[in-house]
C-alpha cells in the first residue's frame, strides 16, 4: 500500500477524472489525497476522499469572472495565458507551501499538466510523479499540425509547432519566472503546461483521440476516466418521469461565467424552436435558477452525467474534456458549443467521428443557429449509440493505475 497525492487545477471537467482515478487507487488498497481549489472540496468529501484545499480560497464567483476574462480573448493561446497568470499560478507561493506539506508522506504524485506548482512540490519532495495531459492536441507530433490546421505534410506540421512554441513563449517565460521565485530548479516547459519525463497519462478514449507514432514512449493513452452514477443514486419522481420522454439535456458545467441570464433566454428560445422537452443543468452560472419555465422544460442542479446523459436524446454542452467523454460514452449525440481553449478541439473531434454537427462557438450562438445545431445532431443517434458502447467497454482508470504501478 502506497500514499498517492493527486493535484489538479481548473474546472469541474479537470477535476472529475481525478475523482475516478482516486476511487480506482482506493479500490486497489492505496491511500489517496487530492489537492485542488477550495470550491472543489465537495466532490471529494462526498466520496470520502481526503481533500486538501491549496492556495488562496477560490469561490465559484471568482472562477466565473476568470472564465469571462479568458473568453474575451480571441485566440486559444491568449485564453491560456489568462488562465496561467490568474488561475494556475494564482498566489503560487501559498499554493507551493500547501502542496509541499500535503506531500509530506507521499510515495507518488499525479499532477495535472497545468498544475505547475503541484509538479514542483513533488520535485522538491524528491518523489516520483506522473503528469495528466487532458489536452492531447498539445503533445507535439510531426504526423499532424497544430489543431485545427490542415495537414499539408510533415515539414509543414513541424513549422506549425515551432510557430506555436513562439506564440507560447511569453506565457512560458512568466511561468518560469514565478517558479524560479519559489526556489524551483529550472526545467523546460512544454508548449502549454508541463509533463513528467517519467509517465504522462492521457485520460482519453482512442475512439476520440488518435495516438501518434512519434509520441514519447512514456506517453500513455489510457482510455477515459469517467465517474459513473453512484450505485444507490435515485432521482426524485418528477425527474424520473421527465426523463422518460428522452429530453434534450443542456449542460455548460463550469462555463457561462456571469452571462447566465442571457444564455437562459437564448436556450429557451432554441428549445421552443426544436419542439422537444428539455432539461437544463444550472451549472456554475446558475442557468434557469428562479426562472419561470414552460411545462416542457425542467431545470436541475447536480445529477450524475452518467445517469442523465444515457436518458437524453441529445446533449448540448461546452465540450470540456470530461463532459465530451461522458456524452460520448452515454451513446447520445452531441451538439457542442465550445467557449474557450481545449473545448474547440473536443468539439471538433466529436464532429469528426460523426456524432456531432459542425462546431458553433459560444460567441456566435443564436437561438436559430442552436436549434438547427440540435436538429442536425438528433439525426446522429445510431452512430453515437454504437461508438458509446465501444467507449463504455474501455478500462481507462485500470490502465492508468497499471501504468502508475509499473513506474512507482
Amino acid at each position: 500500500m502506497k500514499t498517492f497525492v493527486l493535484t489538479t487545477v481548473g474546472s469541474t471537467g479537470d477535476v472529475v477524472p481525478h475523482l475516478a482515478l482516486a476511487r480506482g487507487l482506493l479500490a486497489r488498497g492505496h491511500r489517496v489525497r487530492v489537492c485542488s481549489h477550495s470550491f472543489h472540496r465537495d466532490f471529494f468529501q462526498k466520496a470520502a476522499i481526503d481533500f486538501v484545499a491549496v492556495g488562496a480560497p477560490l469561490e465559484v464567483a471568482d472562477f466565473n469572472r476568470l472564465m469571462d476574462l479568458a473568453a474575451r480573448e480571441g485566440a486559444p493561446i491568449k485564453q491560456f495565458d489568462v488562465l496561467v497568470r490568474q488561475l494556475f499560478l494564482r498566489e503560487a507561493a501559498r499554493a507551493f507551501s500547501d502542496l509541499t506539506a500535503a506531500m509530506s508522506d507521499a510515495d507518488f504524485a499525479v499532477c495535472q499538466r497545468f498544475d505547475y506548482v503541484g509538479q514542483e512540490a513533488a520535485r522538491k519532495r524528491g518523489i516520483p510523479w506522473a503528469s495528466v495531459t487532458m489536452v492531447p492536441q498539445l503533445i507535439p507530433t510531426a504526423e499532424a499540425p497544430v489543431y485545427p490546421t490542415p495537414n499539408l505534410g510533415k515539414t509543414f506540421s513541424k513549422m506549425t509547432w515551432i510557430a506555436l512554441e513562439n506564440m507560447a513563449e511569453p506565457t512560458n517565460k512568466h511561468a518560469a519566472s514565478v517558479l524560479r521565485s519559489l526556489g524551483c530548479a529550472p526545467r523546460k516547459l512544454d508548449v502549454a503546461g508541463a509533463s513528467s519525463p517519467l509517465l504522462d497519462l492521457v485520460p482519453a478514449s482512442p475512439v476520440l483521440v488518435q495516438a501518434r507514432g512519434d509520441w514519447p514512449r512514456h506517453v500513455k493513452l489510457t482510455g477515459a476516466w469517467t465517474v459513473g452514477a453512484p450505485a444507490d443514486y435515485q432521482p426524485d419522481n418528477k425527474l424520473a418521469d421527465f426523463l422518460a420522454s428522452k429530453p434534450l439535456v443542456f449542460t455548460f458545467g463550469s462555463m457561462g461565467g456571469s452571462a447566465g441570464r442571457d444564455t437562459a433566454v437564448l436556450l429557451l428560445d432554441a428549445v421552443a424552436r426544436v419542439g422537444k422537452p428539455a432539461i437544463v443543468q444550472h451549472g456554475y452560472s446558475g442557468l434557469m435558477t428562479g426562472a419561470s419555465l414552460p411545462p416542457r422544460v425542467m431545470a436541475v442542479g447536480h445529477v450524475p452525467h452518467d445517469y442523465l446523459f444515457r436518458r437524453a436524446s441529445c446533449v448540448i454542452h461546452h465540450a470540456g474534456a470530461g463532459t465530451a467523454h461522458a456524452a460520448l460514452e452515454s451513446g447520445a449525440p452531441s451538439a457542442p458549443v465550445p467557449h474557450l481553449f481545449d473545448q474547440y478541439y473536443w468539439a471538433g473531434r466529436l464532429h469528426e467521428i460523426g456524432i456531432a454537427p459542425k462546431v458553433i462557438f459560444r460567441h456566435q450562438m443564436s437561438a436559430k443557429k442552436l436549434a438547427k445545431h440540435i436538429e442536425e445532431a438528433l439525426g446522429m443517434g445510431a452512430r453515437a449509440s454504437a461508438l458509446g458502447a465501444r467507449v463504455a467497454a474501455e478500462k481507462g482508470v485500470e490502465a492508468a493505475i497499471a501504468a502508475i504501478e509499473s513506474v512507482g
